[in-house]
């Protein structure tokens, strides 16, 4: 009967220190969860979060998002050499990447499209760029410099004959992110401001889009850049971007991604 019960509690901790080494062994062999790190311009948050969590929960690799002004984010790129994907606010910041030797691959994925976004109500009658020149008027602009709805003003206020020395007096606050401008809006801490269609469509409830004359459209670019650790991860993410749910994400948000591009 001893001997018995010797037999079954030696074979019960055996069992046990098999199964212990089992799993430890597959935990080693577990592969970690992939992960790629995107930089975006701060005008395409929302959509790029949506898509980055169902990305996610498709493929299971993991989207870190850095989120900045599309000129900052190329400077914070070539500084650190870090990142896998781009989407920058404008064309001209993927081909100055491209020159730099930092694109693998890129794809057009929607258009912006600026507009005037005024307080609810339009209490000043602002119904034109050239009314943003009004005396007294405190407007607010993207930094030309930094974000690409700022780079867009000069081109706006020619297209428009505003006069560039009447803008820049009633120029108030200038921000390195399209998002602070709509904030400045909401907060009433300027009159008016010059933003991306899609992103005066999120104050809505707080203030009114003035559509502008003679506009000009900048294309939103994706791009895979060299300095990506896992490159088919990357171009994954470029793929679902370029994908038609990527595209219903876009249009849902209010951004123009209907066409082929």
């Amino acid at each position: 009967m001893r001997r018995d019960l010797r037999f079954c509690f030696t074979a019960i901790v055996a069992g046990s220190i098999a199964l212990s080494l089992s799993l430890g062994v597959s935990a080693e062999e577990k592969k970690p969860q992939s992960e790629i790190l995107v930089h975006c311009a701060a005008g395409m948050r929302k959509p790029i979060e949506f898509c980055a969590k169902k990305f996610e929960d498709s493929l299971g690799i993991r989207v870190e998002l850095s989120y900045d002004g599309s000129n900052r984010l190329l400077g914070q790129i070539l500084l650190t050499h870090k990142g896998d994907v781009y989407v920058c606010g404008d064309a001209e910041y993927a081909d100055s990447a491209k020159a730099k030797g930092l694109v693998d691959k890129m794809a057009t994925i929607c258009l912006f499209t600026p507009v005037i976004l005024v307080k609810k109500g339009n209490p000043h009658k602002i119904l034109s760029m050239t009314d943003l020149t009004k005396p007294g008027l405190k407007i607010g602009q993207g930094d030309e410099k930094s974000a690409a709805v700022g780079k867009i003003i000069p081109k706006l206020l020619s297209l428009n004959t505003v006069d560039a020395g009447m803008w820049k007096k009633n120029v108030v606050l200038i921000t390195p992110t399209v998002t602070e401008l709509g904030n400045a809006v909401k907060l009433g801490t300027v009159d008016a401001v010059i933003v991306w269609n899609s992103i005066a469509l999120g104050y809505k409830d707080v203030a009114e889009i003035v559509p502008i004359a003679q506009n000009v459209t900048a294309t939103v670019e994706a791009v895979v850049l060299t300095t990506s650790a896992d490159k088919t991860a990357a171009s994954e993410f470029l793929d679902f971007l370029k994908s038609q749910s990527g595209r219903k994400i876009f249009t849902d948000a209010g951004y123009d991604a209907t066409k082929d591009k």
